[in-house]
């Protein structure tokens, strides 16, 4: 069982942070970063990275190849909390499907790898193709496809996100009026 204050994974810190929007930006990308090394079959390397803000990217700055690199030690005044197995399963079994499990979903239904990752990461385009999913409405390429170039240059144009809109896959109504 994994002691509480042990990492899950390999320890990535990222410095030169300067705001809120620069670490979701720098996260962002660390983590299309890191799944990218993983899907290469390759390891992330324990490191610190830079972040620079104009590109968004990370950069390394220097490795780290032991744990005593990081001076980690455990708290003193925090006992050890043991989670219980079944309890971990069940908060697992109530999440509901996270990006990259959906980004996967739409992949194997042929959506465009680039077209995937953005419409699973993007909470309103992931519901509302999900719903035009299910009514069956078109293929789910083209229908990434109107998403992303139609409605989205459309709403871009306009500066509104697609929750400030009435839009519906749903079909009209044979009553109403256009």
């Amino acid at each position: 069982m994994r002691r509480v204050g042990e990492p899950l994974g390999t320890k990535v810190e990222i410095k030169n942070l300067n705001s809120f929007k620069s670490v979701q930006r720098a996260l962002e990308y660390e983590i299309r970063r890191q799944t990218e090394i993983l899907r290469r079959g390759e390891k992330v390397k324990q490191a610190t990275m830079g972040f620079e803000e104009g590109s968004g990217k990370t950069y390394p700055m220097r490795t780290k190849e032991e744990e005593a690199d990081y001076r980690y030690f455990p708290e003193p005044d925090l006992p050890p909390v043991a989670i219980p197995r079944d309890w971990l399963e069940e908060v697992r079994r109530s999440l509901p499907e996270l990006p990259w499990e959906k980004e996967a979903r739409y992949r194997a239904l042929g959506i465009k790898e680039k077209d995937a990752e953005v419409l699973a990461y993007a909470p309103a385009l992931a519901r509302f193709l999900d719903e035009a999913l299910a009514l069956g409405l078109a293929s789910p390429q083209a229908l990434a496809n109107w998403l992303l170039a139609d409605v989205m240059g459309l709403l871009n144009e306009r500066g509104l996100p697609l929750e400030a809109t009435h839009l519906s896959p749903r079909p009209w109504p044979a009553w109403w009026p256009l």
